[in-house]
């Protein structure tokens, strides 16, 4: 049995070299050596070898990546793997903003500004900053 596996490579992740691998390794099978493989249904089937086995070389792959910390990518993984360190990293904040804001003619004596009002700042170093508001303000007017 290892001999009839030994001519396949393994090496080349490539979807037309992989295909091209089976292809090889069939056709030193004594069963379909003189098949026609380009006009057949098992040319669709090779097709479908070859995908299923770059996918999940592309899979583990990205596994591989996130079980260490230098090539981590999510920053679940990142915290997983700082934890073990005996470190907790912060969490994102959001950033805060005090404001000024000024309306006119207004007749009510409470305003209500609504939940998700978006603001955008003045720019800052030529950066313009979004910010909204997680939840309803009522001011009174005196």
């Amino acid at each position: 049995m290892a001999g009839a596996n030994s001519q396949i490579q393994i090496t080349d992740l490539d979807f037309n070299t992989i295909k091209t691998n089976l292809r090889k390794y069939l056709q030193s099978q004594n069963i379909l050596k003189d098949y026609n493989y380009e006009g057949s249904a098992l040319s669709n089937l090779l097709d479908l070898l070859a995908y299923n086995t770059q996918y999940n070389a592309y899979y583990l792959n990205m596994v591989a990546n996130e079980m260490f910390l230098d090539s981590a990518i999510q920053r679940s993984s990142v915290v997983s793997h700082a934890k073990l360190l005996n470190y907790t990293p912060k969490s994102v904040s959001a950033p805060a903003a005090i404001i000024d804001l000024k309306i006119n003619q207004v007749t009510n004596t409470a305003l209500t500004l609504p939940k998700f009002t978006n603001f955008l700042s003045e720019g800052i170093d030529g950066v313009n900053y979004k910010f909204v508001t997680l939840d309803d303000y009522t001011v009174n007017a005196n």
